[in-house]
């Protein structure tokens, strides 16, 4: 049961940790063009995909909160009873 949930922990870390870091890869980006072409920043008109792209990571980042949460409980529960059976 343990090894179940420390998989579970683990990979709802690995999709929070890459939608997390995705975003903000998007965000920097849009930073970094902006700081160097200020006056030719297309990268806020309407049709701009960068802040869409940086929802759909957020929102890909906020699915492994639910494995991430289900690990912890399976953890704290195997944590409980093995304090119990001692």
């Amino acid at each position: 049961m343990r090894l179940i949930a420390y998989c579970l922990l683990l990979v709802g870390v690995a999709i929070m940790g890459w939608g997390l870091q995705t975003a903000f890869g998007e965000l920097i980006t849009l930073y970094s063009e902006l700081t160097n072409d200020v006056m030719n920043a297309t990268s806020l008109d309407d049709e701009s995909a960068v802040p869409d792209r940086m929802l759909r990571a957020a929102l890909i980042g906020a699915v492994g909160i639910v494995p991430f949460v289900v690990g912890l409980i399976l953890l704290l529960k195997a944590k409980i009873a093995r304090r119990r059976t001692l």
